[in-house]
């Protein structure tokens, strides 16, 4: 959350039941629109891993997020590792 209050940033990480990461990023709300949560959401920043964490400077000016590797392979016996052990700074 940036130190005004305005702008909040959250991480998602995949689908574990259908082993999807589609929606798998970092998701940035303007709290400040009229209206529930599809009207605050701002933009999406896809990850081919798990957003693990995520946080916004104060100024709201910057983002950082943690990614890491996921098994997206529904079987015990194989593994599809995809993603990476990264760190983003966006701004």
């Amino acid at each position: 959350l940036s130190r005004d209050g305005r702008y909040l940033v959250v991480s998602m990480c995949h689908n574990y039941i259908t082993r999807s990461k589609d929606m798998a990023g970092i998701y940035c709300f303007d709290l400040k629109q009229p209206g529930g949560g599809s009207k605050k959401f701002l933009w999406f920043y896809r990850m081919k891993g798990l957003g693990i964490a995520c946080g916004i400077s104060p100024d709201g000016k910057y983002i950082g997020a943690i990614e890491g590797p996921v098994d997206i392979d529904p079987r015990d016996e194989y593994q599809r590792i995809v993603g990476e052990h990264r760190v983003y700074i966006l701004s």
